[in-house]
């Protein structure tokens, strides 16, 4: 597991693809919604995200098309 921010999540997105519309919201939005496992940390007002858990879900849930 790489645990990261959902900022830094999204921007790893986003250097592997530029071009991806996933963003920092709707990684939060899948967390808060329980879709991909996050942990809480510090007060409470902050979660990190497992990255690998984002990467696969988007892979089955949003399959490349060509």
């Amino acid at each position: 597991m790489r645990w990261r921010y959902a900022g830094e999540a999204a921007a790893e997105i986003k250097a592997a693809d530029p071009g991806s519309a996933v963003t920092e919201r709707m990684i939060r939005n899948l967390a808060r919604q329980g879709v991909i496992p996050s942990l809480s940390v510090g007060n409470g007002t902050r979660h990190l995200i497992d990255l690998d858990a984002l990467l696969d879900y988007l892979a089955h849930v949003l399959p490349e098309t060509n």
